[in-house]
């Protein structure tokens, strides 16, 4: 089955343009093109949802200072 980058990018935990830079770097492979120019890419399945590594997500929160309130 064939899917579009946005899929991709979502298995993956990145952005689209990501994708298209690991297409460029020769990372991904493209399985062919619509009639309109989208890229389609075959479903990657390396990955079983058992196997997928934990994501951390981390949060930054950044705080002003007293000398920079009081200007």
């Amino acid at each position: 089955m064939l899917c579009s980058i946005g899929v991709i990018a979502k298995h993956y935990g990145v952005s689209p343009s990501t994708i298209r830079r690991w297409i460029k770097l020769g990372n991904i492979q493209i399985a062919g093109r619509t009639f309109g120019g989208h890229r389609r890419f075959e479903v990657p399945n390396e990955v079983s949802s058992e196997q997928e590594p934990t994501r951390k997500h981390i949060g930054y929160a950044r705080r002003q200072s007293a000398r920079l309130r009081e200007a």
